[in-house]
């Protein structure tokens, strides 16, 4: 398990996604979603309006979701998100270090980028 795991994990348990779009921080920083229990994208939320208003896109299903954003959509009552706030200046390397702990953006299959 790798730092980012073990400082997920010690933020709290992987909530829903509509539990996340209602009450993840305002704040940027880098998430984690999962279907099922499988991760399935390391993400980051590195403008302003910070990790709740990106929640908020995948849940409503908004178009400027990423490609993606519609498959994460139709799972939605089963995606479970985790997060860790960061500054915004380093959402981009965490979620680097958090991809390649994963076992690389192959394993990944809504994530469409490093």
């Amino acid at each position: 398990m790798g730092l980012f795991d073990r400082l997920m994990r010690a933020s709290g348990s992987a909530v829903s996604l509509e539990e996340a779009a209602r009450s993840a921080p305002s704040s940027t920083g880098i998430y984690k979603l999962y279907l099922k229990g499988r991760l399935m994208k390391v993400g980051k939320a590195e403008w302003k309006a910070g990790i709740r208003w990106r929640m908020q896109q995948y849940w409503r299903g908004d178009s400027t979701a990423g490609i993606h954003g519609s498959q994460i959509y139709s799972h939605r009552e089963h995606v479970t998100v985790s997060w860790r706030e960061l500054p915004a200046n380093q959402c981009r390397e965490a979620e680097r270090q958090a991809i390649e702990n994963a076992g690389g953006i192959e394993r990944l299959p809504w994530c469409e980028r490093t």
